[in-house]
């Protein structure tokens, strides 16, 4: 459906018109006795509005960005996790399944548009607890503008919890501030503060493309609050990770990554957690 809307939408124009993408994460966790192990994936589909891409000497993973290509997204993703450790009566597991929406919109040559809603359904049960039910919908809503090759946006994220049938709207919501700019059509550069429950989170992104093909990227995010969906408990986490990212053909890319999250409670109550995931990629530009 989303690529007849698009071929309508753009005629016969040549280029691209949107993306489709498959993703696989797994990652390993240890901290206080206790060890985790996690798997992921999802597969998204992604239509550009108003115009196709086109080729062009900029990075292949730059030009929706550059060329200014407002984009309708969907997602869905299934994950799951278990953890074990001694004096558990059995592993503490979980399963999440989620879909999401996106619109990514150029509403002007200097207003632009950032809104999505997503909804997700998380199982656990196990370990010493029974087992809960957890509704998470969330909705974003972000306007902006746009200089050049410089984006900000100021947006508001709700992002409430249902437990087993219990409503807590964890606060009055997240309010987020994000700056992105290109430097010299190869160095991508994005900053991001957000408020969330009982604090918030900075993050910082770079990515540097020597060749049209082939990027690397390293980010760094901190975060002090309640991160947590399933408490209000204060946790402090910092998180580095690394990315590679290569066209294999103007059509098709592969993508690696590996991020390390350490997260430990500011209160005292509970014990330090370090998380190793690493994750594998694809995506193909859909003509």
């Amino acid at each position: 459906m989303l690529g007849l809307v698009a071929l309508a939408v753009l005629g016969a124009a040549p280029g691209p018109w949107g993306e489709f993408g498959i993703a696989g994460s797994g990652s390993y966790g240890s901290g206080g006795g206790l060890t985790s192990y996690s798997g992921m994936g999802s597969l998204t589909l992604s239509g550009f509005l108003h115009h196709r891409l086109h080729d062009d000497d900029s990075p292949l993973s730059l030009q929706p960005y550059l060329q200014r290509a407002s984009s309708l997204g969907g997602e869905v993703s299934a994950s799951g996790f278990s953890t074990d450790g001694q004096g558990l009566p059995e592993p503490y597991h979980g399963t999440t399944f989620a879909g999401s929406v996106s619109l990514d919109a150029y509403t002007g040559p200097v207003l632009t548009l950032f809104a999505s809603a997503e909804f997700a359904r998380v199982t656990t049960g196990g370990g010493f607890v029974a087992g809960s039910v957890y509704l998470l919908p969330r909705a974003t809503f972000g306007p902006g503008l746009r200089f050049g090759d410089t984006r900000l946006t100021l947006g508001y994220e709700y992002a409430p919890t249902i437990k087993d049938g219990t409503y807590d709207g964890r606060g009055f919501g997240e309010l987020y501030l994000r700056i992105t700019t290109v430097f010299g059509g190869r160095l991508y550069v994005s900053a991001l503060g957000e408020v969330i429950l009982s604090g918030g989170l900075g993050l910082l992104e770079l990515a540097v493309f020597p060749s049209t093909t082939f990027g690397l990227g390293a980010s760094m995010r901190f975060a002090q609050g309640a991160i947590y969906f399933d408490s209000r408990q204060v946790f402090r986490q910092w998180e580095p990770a690394f990315s590679l990212t290569w066209w294999v053909t103007p059509r098709g890319a592969l993508g690696i990554g590996y991020r390390f999250t350490h997260s430990e409670p500011v209160d005292g109550g509970g014990t330090p957690f370090d998380t190793h995931q690493f994750s594998l990629a694809f995506a193909f530009r859909l003509e």
